[in-house]
């Protein structure tokens, strides 16, 4: 049987003509972006009740709803991430569910406070001292009162009974914990304050297994009756730069009136080989360096968006030229004058971006529901697959460049030697990946 060539669409880059970006056109108000879906936010409640199984299945998503009343940030239990009659702690964000502690009936009257496991735990300094006597009468034992000549002072810690409900700062009876943590974690957050995910695409990019879409469809069950935006721009900064920059301006404005807390940024695009330049125009017709491409897919309009959140995130779906050649000063420059605390890039010539879509999931809920960011290490211990294909570059607002590698004696013999690099820079003797 004769040999047939067969090509499949390549899923990275590859080399395109450097050519100059058109000046902005002046805004004529022509250009009307599409809607962006927003979810409303509840008004906030003391004690929050379980009012359908299934909220995700009865909340349908409404139509632009700027500036909608604040959402509780963390509305989902922390100890089993789920609904259902919840207590919020008087001094953290956590809330705690009655199917996880048994309650006191009491405990939504005036003059009661209510302190999560977490902050007894920790022994929170705002959970007041009190006396072995006061533990007496919480437990309807006065004859144990009378039993302690001197009055020992109790605080709040690991090794204490825990009693999280107070009254006029005096401990109630200690508190049963009916139901183990249902997920792995030291009472996680569940934040759900004001969220914007937005993908910036080149056009001609594939919809299929888009990370940004599948980000948002991960986060969108914790969102099912808060603050959530989704929105897709694709650009051809050759053919269609000023419909971009019409685009891109409408979006700007409503994102500035919207106020995001959160927001994580997309940009699906090909770099050159040679010198990483981003590709402009579908097809390999054009590209440009990275230091004029990004300014101009993120105008200072939206880069004061950027700024103004409290966590902001930006993903390269890249080929790795942009970030391990002379490009990627360009992009810590700019990641520095946007305002993100974070950016995160790969290194492999080849990057395949199906590759990277759990790792990019497991970014986005613990930097933006859980608020673990600082475990970034413990993020990458649980993806060595990826480790496999390409190594992870995070860049950070001072332009510091941090690249992750991952390496196996067996799996993975090749890449930086292991034993090259300075004691103390491992992340850890199990996970295989260090920092260079």
């Amino acid at each position: 049987m004769a040999r047939t060539k067969q090509t499949a669409p390549k899923s990275t880059g590859g080399p395109a003509p450097k050519k100059r970006l058109a000046p902005p056109a002046p805004d004529d108000g022509a250009f009307r972006s599409p809607a962006v879906i927003y979810r409303p936010a509840k008004k906030k409640r003391k004690v929050l009740e379980d009012t359908a199984a299934d909220p995700i299945l009865l909340t349908l998503p409404v139509a632009i709803a700027l500036n909608p009343p604040p959402a509780d940030a963390n509305k989902w239990c922390t100890g089993c991430d789920d609904g259902g009659r919840m207590v919020p702690c008087d001094t953290c964000p956590r809330h705690l569910c009655g199917r996880c502690l048994e309650f006191p009936a009491a405990v939504d009257e005036p003059g009661h406070t209510f302190y999560c496991p977490k902050c007894w735990i920790q022994g929170n300094k705002a959970i007041p001292d009190w006396t072995v006597d006061d533990e007496a009468e919480a437990d309807a034992n006065p004859a144990e009162a009378a039993h302690n000549a001197t009055l020992l002072i109790r605080r709040a810690g690991p090794h204490v009974p825990y009693r999280g409900v107070f009254k006029a700062g005096k401990p109630l009876a200690p508190l049963q914990y009916k139901a183990p943590q249902t997920l792995r974690g030291r009472w996680p957050l569940s934040d759900t304050t004001r969220l914007v995910v937005l993908s910036l695409r080149l056009d001609g990019t594939p919809l299929y297994g888009d990370a940004a879409a599948l980000v948002a469809n991960h986060l969108l069950p914790y969102y099912c009756d808060a603050p959530f935006c989704f929105e897709t721009l694709t650009f051809d900064l050759n053919d269609g730069i000023f419909a971009y920059d019409a685009a891109v301006d409408v979006l700007a404005d409503r994102l500035t009136a919207y106020d995001p807390d959160k927001i994580i940024v997309f940009l699906t695009d090909h770099s050159t080989p040679d010198e990483g330049n981003l590709h402009m125009s579908k097809g390999g017709t054009a590209s440009n360096e990275a230091n004029i491409i990004l300014p101009r897919l993120m105008p200072p309009k939206l880069q004061q968006v950027v700024r103004q959140a409290r966590i902001s995130l930006l993903v390269l779906q890249v080929c790795g030229a942009l970030n391990v050649g002379p490009a990627r000063d360009q992009v810590a420059q700019f990641v520095s004058v946007a305002g993100f605390q974070h950016a995160i890039g790969f290194t492999a010539p080849h990057f395949l971006p199906a590759a990277a879509n759990t790792f990019l999931q497991d970014i986005a809920h613990h930097f933006l529901v859980t608020g673990h960011a600082k475990k970034f290490h413990h993020i990458l211990a649980t993806h060595y697959e990826l480790g496999m294909h390409t190594d992870v570059v995070m860049y950070f607002p001072t332009r510091e460049i941090h690249r992750y590698c991952w390496t196996h004696p067996i799996h993975r013999p090749y890449g930086v030697i292991r034993t090259a690099v300075p004691l103390g820079e491992y992340l850890g003797s199990q996970s295989g990946w260090f920092v260079l």
